[in-house]
């Protein structure tokens, strides 16, 4: 079921490829909301708004039958678990990349951005 609901997407950079999933996979279980996707993904409004735009014009008409987009959320659940167990299995490896002080993927909000994040968004002395 994988390899045919996702046949659009085939043909991309694999970057490009993990940002649309990302992006429909919390599209699709947030009720199609662009404000919310781009909560949960860390990015503008706008930017979920242009990627959804790619993933139309990759998967068309497809996007509006109910059962189509349900397998799709199915098959991309189950890559996102994948790559999730990939990546946790590669972090228990000696000597594995992506230890201490890698940088977070771009467009995401990984640790040290959420650190900065916050002491942005804390009151500072100045302010009291």
């Amino acid at each position: 079921m994988a390899e045919t609901r996702l046949a659009p997407l085939r043909g991309l950079r694999p970057d490009r490829r993990e940002r649309l999933t990302d992006t429909l996979l919390a599209w699709l279980q947030s009720g199609f909301n662009a404000n919310e996707v781009a909560a949960r993904l860390h990015v503008h409004p706008q930017t979920v708004r242009y990627r959804l735009r790619q993933v139309e014009g990759l998967f068309g008409d497809r996007l509006r039958d109910p059962d189509h987009r349900f397998e799709l959320e199915m098959v991309l659940r189950a890559e996102r678990l994948a790559r999730r167990g990939a990546a946790d299995g590669a972090r228990e490896a000696p000597g594995a990349a992506g230890g201490p002080g890698r940088a977070d993927p771009p467009g995401r909000a990984g640790g040290r951005a959420r650190a900065a994040q916050a002491r942005r968004s804390a009151p500072s002395a100045v302010n009291r």
